[in-house]
């Protein structure tokens, strides 16, 4: 269980929320304070946090390498423990080490689009209108994450896994929470968060599904026939999008995403397995809540739960690895230490 809190500072626009732009419902930008803008305590201990610049210049190497910050000074965000439905998902690309004729290719290119999920749409319209009532537009906040090393920060996209605490005069919000207390996240945990996060999380989830809040009236553990038509639109071409007008059937996302990948390979012809075949070629393992809290966990694949068209273990019951990602520091060398890079009148002490 990580000791360390790592915390980061700045703005987030609400602007850059659909429909107005393209962020969903668990992912954010926010853009970093000019100065220090990361802070780290090995012990949590909030008086103890001093300046990091573990992150400068460095890149994250996983799916691709990628900056964590971008040039307009931003870094990426996705809200830990929590799923919101997919707004605009585009299938996994066919694997580089298949080959595949350019008939299959084709095929598969008319397919790849980015596909979206009953209430895609109305999870950031929820979160857009929470945040317009603190009277303002551009909000002060901060990042918190509980991690040893600075590895551990960002996952394999360049994301920076944590909680987003919006900061206004009438109080804080926690948007995970938010999320998972209204209903409109699911909650998703993975094997690094600690066990006071997830039974958190898992409370408030509970209380939210057996009051049927939000997504959990339509929630279905059945995929069904994937919905070729279901794709994503730019908030321009829809008229004055309200929350609920896009209610359906809600599948956790974590299985849509698969869903979409599957069906788009095998109506391009480059899979003939069916779904549960698709699942258990996939490197996806996971571990029952219960087991993981008492330290005793033993992994399943997904293939073993699907039956019968149905997922049988609930979103709330299970506890994903993640792909791992190295951090690379300004030197080329993966970055070990928090505080062995500092900047000083813009060089390197």
């Amino acid at each position: 269980m990580p000791d360390g809190l790592l915390i980061a500072r700045g703005t987030m626009s609400l602007d850059l929320f659909w429909p107005a732009a393209e962020s969903d419902g668990d992912t954010v930008k926010v853009t970093l304070a000019s100065s220090d803008p990361f802070s780290y305590s090995a012990t949590g201990d909030r008086a103890a946090l001093q300046p990091t610049h573990a992150f400068d210049d460095a890149v994250v190497k996983g799916t691709g390498r990628k900056s964590p910050v971008d040039k307009k000074n931003r870094v990426t965000i996705r809200l830990q423990g929590v799923d919101t439905t997919e707004l605009h998902y585009a299938p996994a690309p066919l694997p580089k080490s298949a080959s595949f004729t350019q008939d299959v290719r084709d095929a598969f290119k008319k397919v790849d689009k980015r596909y979206r999920q009953p209430f895609g749409e109305t999870a950031p319209l929820v979160l857009h209108a929470a945040l317009a009532g603190t009277g303002t537009n551009v909000l002060p906040c901060r990042v918190e994450t509980w991690v040893d090393h600075p590895h551990e920060v960002f996952d394999t996209y360049g994301r920076l896994i944590g909680d987003v605490i919006v900061e206004s005069g009438a109080g804080e919000i926690n948007l995970n929470r938010f999320l998972v207390q209204q209903g409109w996240a699911f909650p998703a945990f993975y094997v690094s968060m600690r066990p006071d996060e997830i039974q958190d999380l898992l409370g408030l989830a509970r209380a939210a599904r057996k009051a049927k809040k939000g997504l959990w009236r339509l929630f279905t553990q059945k995929p069904g026939k994937f919905n070729f038509k279901m794709q994503y639109r730019a908030g321009k071409t829809v008229n004055n999008p309200q929350p609920g007008d896009d209610a359906g059937p809600a599948l956790f996302p974590k299985f849509f995403r698969r869903q979409t990948t599957w069906a788009c390979q095998r109506t391009a012809g480059a899979t003939d397995k069916d779904f549960r075949g698709f699942l258990k070629a996939s490197a996806d393992r996971f571990v029952t809540v219960a087991t993981f809290l008492k330290g005793k966990p033993k992994a399943s694949t997904l293939d073993a739960i699907y039956t019968s068209g149905a997922f049988q273990v609930q979103p709330e019951d299970m506890v994903f690895d993640e792909k791992p990602s190295t951090l690379i520091g300004m030197d080329g060398n993966p970055v070990k230490n928090w505080f062995d890079v500092k900047w000083v009148g813009g060089g390197m002490l």
